[in-house]
């Protein structure tokens, strides 16, 4: 078969030929759409960081310093959690970090339940990046604590909250974009059903073995047409 005779054979199925490729591109963007619903989830992972509160040391009547309690301990790191979470703290947090949806971050800042001196503070958010730079930031705020909190001899920041599977000194990979997404899906799908829709089109011809036109009939004879005689829709042959 020849490069024109092709032309003409898709031209003949046009419907078929472009169907195809509609229909493939249709599917690829359904599967863009609906696969990008569990990466959402996924970043609605919540960044974690963790402080640790070292307790000023009592002075007994005869001047030794007297460790503290479990339980001394533990007040001293609900006080901290609270002056992290005070109306104060959280507002000049949103004014550094410029986060434009941070009433909808939630944030939680209590004391850790197995170890007493230790802090969790954890930010759930739509937004991976914006959850992890407050977590950090009010572990920073944490180490002012020291100065607002008596008990409170010293607040170390004990884990930085990074993104779930990247160290924090690895640069973060960019996510491809829903419009990138669809650009490169959508063409695969194009290129693909007109592959597929051609494969076709040319099987089908393949298998078809009506006469249609006096080349045709030329072409199977080996002997030349003298005449055709017209077809009369109207009239049975």
């Amino acid at each position: 078969m020849t490069f024109l005779g092709l032309l003409k054979l898709l031209r003949r199925h046009i419907r078929l030929v472009l169907g195809v490729p509609a229909l493939c591109l249709v599917l690829a963007v359904a599967y863009v759409v609906v696969a990008k619903e569990p990466a959402k989830q996924a970043e609605n992972q919540p960044a974690t960081a963790t402080i640790y509160v070292q307790p000023r040391g009592a002075v007994d009547a005869y001047g030794n310093i007297v460790s503290s309690t479990t339980t001394n301990d533990k007040l001293i790191a609900q006080s901290v959690a609270a002056y992290l979470t005070s109306d104060d703290v959280v507002e000049d947090i949103a004014n550094a970090t410029g986060v434009d949806d941070f009433d909808a971050l939630e944030i939680e800042v209590v004391p850790d339940d197995k170890t007493s001196r230790l802090v969790n503070i954890t930010v759930t958010g739509e937004s991976e990046e914006d959850a992890v730079e407050v977590a950090n930031k009010l572990a920073d705020a944490g180490q002012d604590a020291a100065g607002v909190v008596v008990d409170a001899e010293d607040v170390r920041i004990i884990n930085r909250a990074s993104v779930p599977g990247e160290s924090i000194e690895s640069p973060r990979k960019e996510k491809p974009s829903l419009k990138s997404s669809l650009l490169k899906y959508g063409a695969v799908a194009i290129v693909g059903g007109l592959l597929v829709s051609i494969t076709l089109v040319v099987l089908m011809d393949a298998l078809d073995v009506r006469v249609r036109d006096a080349a045709e009939v030329e072409e199977l004879t080996n002997l030349p047409v003298i005449a055709c005689i017209p077809a009369d829709a109207g009239k049975e042959q």
